[in-house]
């Protein structure tokens, strides 16, 4: 399915909760560079189409995937919504695999902060 118009690619995402701007806003810079790349792939090659359908100039994302600027969490919400909505299945399958390894990374480093934490209080009573 493409993707129309900048109406239709910022509410794909549309969340009451936030629970997806908060994931994106744990993104890692070089996930972010990663999937603004695949994004611009699922754009079918173009720098200008991708930078139409997220609301945001050509230059900027030239400069997201030279690594001279880093995508606001909005602007990654759009892409991801790009990749999910035109994307093939190849590339999917690649931004679902970053996001992937982010989660775990998120994970890992809950689960490290707990172990520093030690026990819960109430268990030891």
């Amino acid at each position: 399915m493409a993707v129309s118009s900048r109406m239709e690619v910022s509410g794909a995402y549309n969340s009451s909760d936030g629970s997806v701007y908060a994931f994106v806003h744990r993104l890692s810079k070089p996930a972010r560079r990663e999937l603004v790349r695949l994004a611009v792939q699922a754009s079918g090659g173009s720098a200008a189409v991708l930078a139409e359908r997220v609301g945001v100039r050509r230059q900027s994302i030239s400069k997201f995937l030279s690594g001279r600027a880093h995508p606001s969490d909005e602007t990654m919400v759009k892409i991801l919504s790009v990749i999910a909505t035109s994307a093939s299945g190849y590339v999917r399958r690649e931004a679902a695999r970053i996001l992937r390894e982010e989660m775990e990374a998120v994970v890992s480093g809950y689960a490290v902060a707990l172990e520093l934490l030690g026990p819960d209080s109430s268990e030891s009573s």
